[in-house]
């Protein structure tokens, strides 16, 4: 059995975002339909006449308002789970 979700993927870098599309689709536990929005401006602008299951939310340790990003995401659409993805190995932020 397989589980159809939609999911928006927030991802700076195109080449990460085709990675991750493609590792979704191997999954032989879900049938993904994933959309992409290459920054937080365009995600909002997606989630305000989309409807998703997930966001999964890259917050790249170039960006220096991460926290404020997944704020705003969640103001946005309080009712959605954020899966965080980060390369950044700060425990103090992870916990926020």
């Amino acid at each position: 059995m397989t589980l159809a979700i939609s999911a928006l993927l927030v991802e700076e870098n195109l080449l990460d975002a085709q990675l991750f599309a493609t590792l979704m689709k191997a999954s032989s536990l879900m049938s993904p339909t994933l959309h992409h929005a290459s920054n937080l401006t365009d995600a909002i602008a997606t989630l305000s006449h989309s409807k998703f299951d997930v966001v999964l939310l890259n917050l790249a340790s170039t960006s220096s308002d991460c926290i404020t990003h997944l704020q705003k995401i969640k103001a946005c659409v309080p009712q959605v789970p954020i899966v965080v993805i980060s390369s950044t190995a700060d425990s103090i932020t992870a916990a926020t």
